[in-house]
């Protein structure tokens, strides 16, 4: 049995390598704005189906009109220096230290 390919143009749901070959926005920059969305920190229109990252194309246009219209900055310095400040706030118990 062969898997129909359909057209990006034609998906209502990207993944974020999808988004950036549609884009043209590093896969990088992708999802880390995705994970700031996660955590509350950013309105990149993504959602979560387990660890998989999903985009919606429709809201991803619109925001994308957004974007330009404020003349956002969409460095991945930035958006990797986010994420990194939002994954020190993690809550839960340190993992255990092995001695070898």
């Amino acid at each position: 049995m062969s898997k129909i390919e359909v057209p990006i143009w034609h998906k209502e749901v990207l993944t974020p390598e999808e988004c950036s070959s549609l884009t043209g926005i590093n896969v990088k920059i992708i999802r880390a704005l995705g994970q700031l969305a996660k955590m509350g920190k950013g309105n990149f229109p993504c959602f979560w189906i387990g660890n998989h990252m999903k985009i919606s194309r429709n809201l991803l246009l619109k925001w994308l009109d957004e974007m330009a219209q404020g003349h956002y900055d969409l460095q991945n310095k930035i958006a990797e220096r986010l994420v990194v400040n939002a994954e020190k706030q993690k809550i839960g118990r340190p993992r255990k230290i092995r001695s070898t």
